[in-house]
């Protein structure tokens, strides 16, 4: 594994297992970890509008509008949605993109962390 791969994987697991101690403290005020606070602080509980933001939004609401078909090849496990060879970008979107509040999270988290 590469320096930067260990680097994340890391991060990653400082996150997830400060996240479930967190998950299981009755206030904010019960982070005592360093790590934990500074991620609460600066990440989770970030309400910043971020310059990306609305460019997302356009870009989300560009493709929910389209109805362009789209040809899928299937190159893993099929899909649990539909087994139409065709889709609407439409109805990808719909389906695979991302939530707006999970989107904001790991815009902050990226940033937080200078991948």
């Amino acid at each position: 594994m590469s320096d930067s791969s260990n680097r994340l994987a890391y991060y990653l697991f400082r996150l997830r297992s400060g996240l479930r101690w967190y998950a299981r403290g009755r206030t904010r005020y019960d982070v005592h970890s360093p790590f934990l606070n500074e991620f609460v602080n600066q990440v989770y509980r970030d309400d910043r509008e971020y310059h990306a933001y609305g460019l997302i939004a356009a870009l989300r609401r560009y493709w929910s509008g389209r109805t362009d078909v789209i040809q899928l090849q299937e190159l893993g496990a099929p899909s649990r949605t539909t087994t139409r060879a065709a889709r609407t970008a439409s109805s990808l979107v719909r389906t695979n993109a991302i939530a707006e509040p999970e989107g904001r999270l790991l815009f902050a988290l990226a940033i937080w962390l200078r991948p």
